[in-house]
């Protein structure tokens, strides 16, 4: 006798997902973004995790955030909005490292926009781009200090924005600096 084993799927309880999303909504219309952010953060990543690996499940939760009115909210800052569109293919574009280097958001940027900006660019993530830029240049200037005529390569250099104010700019420097993007 065969015996055919069925397999009932138990439906994705979306319950904790929609109380985030809307302690987050409310949390960005009572004007304050960083406590919406550190509220999505580490919690959404502790529902997400365990549905990594199943894709219906994953797939649905997908749907699911990008239909919550939070999802139109948070994409009202540049920075969410250029990592998820990816116009150049990838997020952390240069133009996107350009928001973490300066902090500054596009003059079009809504007053609810600005707000979301300032808090995904100066958060600690958001802080450690502008401080990789000071460290590059740093380790550029001591190459520079003790071999001043220096063959510099910078492989997926963008903008070269770690040059910005570094010994490259110069007389000191009498070396080649080779920018491949």
């Amino acid at each position: 006798m065969n015996t055919v084993e069925n397999t009932i799927e138990t439906p994705l309880d979306l319950s904790p997902f929609m109380a985030l999303f809307d302690e987050a909504k409310a949390l960005i219309l009572a004007g304050e973004p960083v406590a919406a952010i550190r509220r999505l953060a580490r919690p959404l990543n502790a529902l997400v995790d365990p549905l990594r690996d199943d894709a219906d499940a994953f797939a649905q939760l997908i749907r699911t955030a990008r239909d919550h009115d939070v999802f139109n909210l948070l994409q009202q800052d540049p920075n969410t909005r250029r990592a998820f569109d990816k116009p150049r293919g990838y997020a952390g574009d240069a133009v996107m490292l350009d928001y973490y280097y300066t902090g500054v958001p596009p003059s079009e940027t809504s007053a609810l926009g600005r707000g979301l900006f300032a808090t995904t660019t100066r958060s600690p993530m958001g802080l450690s781009v502008a401080h990789r830029k000071a460290l590059l240049r740093a380790y550029i200037d001591d190459v520079i200090a003790r071999k001043p005529d220096a063959r510099i390569l910078s492989a997926a250099s963008g903008h070269c924005r770690e040059l910005e104010g570094s010994l490259v700019e110069s007389s000191v420097f009498k070396g080649t600096f080779i920018a491949l993007d």
